[in-house]
């Protein structure tokens, strides 16, 4: 049954007396040109996992923000443990047990594992700083929720999934009783997904509470006790999850699509049919490695088809894009674009010879924070003379003519072009940069986690967009750790481990417990009927 906005909030009763962990009440925030929340009511019950649906910029990540002391609310008020408290800062904020791991990470690449837990909250002995007691503390935090960690292990070289158990670790350390997550498993395999849901649950039988931010529906019912919807920066409803309903079948399928529609206001597209022919070759690497990390790898993609590379991270995805877009040299072996042999083009050449990019990280790789929207979208594009003007300058005028036509078309939720776009939510920004690398009219895309951090009905849009482009003849390469996601659009699927390709099927012969194999490196002991997605 679903609640109301207006009915009384909280999760399952934890007895008459017993206030909620968290009470925010009317809830206001606003930005020039926008209203990021709407008076919102959340109440999250002590011990339990309370998800917060919305789609990219329902407001969300600023509500979590302001409870978290990072932004300050124009109205509201916040308890905790039915005492109101005001929390002006992050300090405030975790003086007061609550703990947060945001979608980008806030550690520090260069510190170990044990600085960056300590960070702002060092012990001390006689004066001097005490690491060793903060190793010895860290390691039995770790053991106990058997997290392995190396308390002397630089974060830099930890792998993603890692580097969020630090994070999660950091608050714990701090003394969290009430943990915010962020979109947790956006970057994750699905083994250390499961590994996180077994962290969660235990927190939550140790009477903590988790707010679980998430765009993953399935996750969502399967872990959460109770779920918020937002849209518009309002609360549109509310819902128990059910155990009956956790289980993959019918009544599962029927809440994944309720919630969905609570969330975008309406009916999902079906997912694109896969409805092309391939025509002739359009990217080939040849027995290609980069001498370290990556190889030999030989594949193919051809005009009007999806290859979607799956596996778990780490195994060499990254450096098969950088190789193909010429930021990584190919040390042996040849990269060809239409039978032309490009292993030695600039990326700058292979860009303006069709080839399109949408980056696994937009922060690092696809988008300045601090320039305006309009300097954004012409990013890679500085040389296009429909955007300049005499004398080799661009021209501003265009430039943001051509920002409001990739916002109104890619459905982008902003304020005004001149604002910076890190005034856009984190989906936002992903929905624009995938418009701008969309807009090139690509003969080559290369679709590196296309849809991290967007919600269904952003998903859903770039899905039908990158099927679009196979339907007009363009070759789609789709690197993605969803395997749902590769399942969905892929025609050939193409698994890596260990910086090779370990296996190839189609999307009519799919055998999940050998993609699972190749991904892992093991080898089915069993021969089992093909699955067909």
């Amino acid at each position: 049954m679903v609640v109301g906005p207006n009915d009384a909030p909280g999760g399952a009763s934890t007895g008459v007396d017993a206030p909620p962990a968290l009470r925010m009440r009317g809830i206001t925030k606003r930005y020039p040109g926008v209203v990021a929340n709407r008076g919102i009511d959340l109440a999250v019950e002590r011990g339990s996992i309370h998800g917060l649906l919305g789609e990219n910029g329902a407001g969300k990540s600023t509500l979590m923000k302001i409870l978290f002391g990072l932004v300050e609310p124009d109205e509201g008020t916040i308890e905790l443990n039915g005492e109101e408290t005001s929390i002006r800062s992050a300090a405030d904020a975790i003086d007061r047990g609550i703990g947060m791991v945001q979608q980008h990470f806030s550690l520090i690449g260069d510190f170990t594992v044990v600085e960056n837990l300590v960070l702002g909250h060092e012990p001390k002995r006689a004066g001097f700083l005490d690491l060793d007691t903060a190793r010895r503390d860290i390691s039995a935090l770790s053991d106990r929720y058997r997290f392995r960690v190396d308390p002397d292990k630089r974060v830099g070289d930890l792998a993603v999934g890692a580097r969020q158990r630090i994070e999660i670790l950091k608050a714990l350390y701090h003394g969290a009783e009430l943990l915010i997550l962020d979109e947790p498993t956006a970057a994750l395999a699905p083994h250390e997904v499961d590994e996180l849901s077994r962290v969660l649950h235990e927190l939550r039988d140790q009477g903590r509470s988790v707010v679980f931010i998430s765009h993953k529906l399935p996750e969502v019912i399967a872990l959460c006790d109770r779920v918020t919807v937002l849209r518009d920066g309002a609360v549109v409803g509310q819902r128990e999850i059910h155990d009956e309903e956790r289980a993959p079948g019918d009544l599962r399928q029927a809440l994944v699509g309720e919630l969905a529609r609570m969330m975008v206001g309406r009916d999902l597209p079906e997912p694109p049919p896969h409805d092309t022919s391939p025509g002739d070759t359009v990217l080939e690497l040849r027995e290609a490695d980069d001498g370290h990390h990556l190889g030999p790898v030989s594949l193919r993609v051809r005009s009007g088809e999806i290859v979607g590379i799956a596996g778990v991270e780490g195994n060499g995805q990254t450096q098969l894009i950088e190789l193909v877009l010429g930021v990584r040299r190919c040390k042996h072996g040849h990269v060809l674009l239409h039978g032309d042999d490009i292993t030695r083009w600039s990326v700058r050449r292979r860009l303006r010879g069709g080839v399109a990019h949408i980056a696994e990280d937009r922060h690092a790789a696809a988008i300045a924070d601090q320039l305006d929207l309009a300097h954004n979208a012409t990013l890679g594009f500085e040389g296009d003379p429909a955007l300049g003007r005499r004398g080799g300058w661009l021209s501003l005028g265009r430039m943001r003519r051509f920002a409001s036509a990739l916002v109104d078309r890619f459905r982008v939720r902003s304020g005004s072009i001149i604002d910076p776009i890190s005034s856009l939510s984190g989906g936002n920004q992903q929905k624009f940069v995938v418009g701008r690398e969309l807009s090139r009219s690509p003969r080559l895309v290369i679709a590196a986690q296309p849809t991290r951090g967007l919600d269904v009905g952003a998903t859903a849009f770039v899905h039908e967009r990158l099927a679009e482009l196979r339907r007009n003849g363009a070759a789609v390469l789709l690197v993605s750790l969803e395997l749902t996601e590769i399942l969905a659009l892929a025609d050939r699927i193409l698994v890596m481990s260990d910086g090779v390709v370990a296996g190839e099927t189609t999307v009519d012969q799919i055998d999940l417990v050998q993609i699972g194999a190749w991904m892992t490196g093991e080898v089915p002991d069993h021969e089992i009927e093909t699955v067909i997605a």
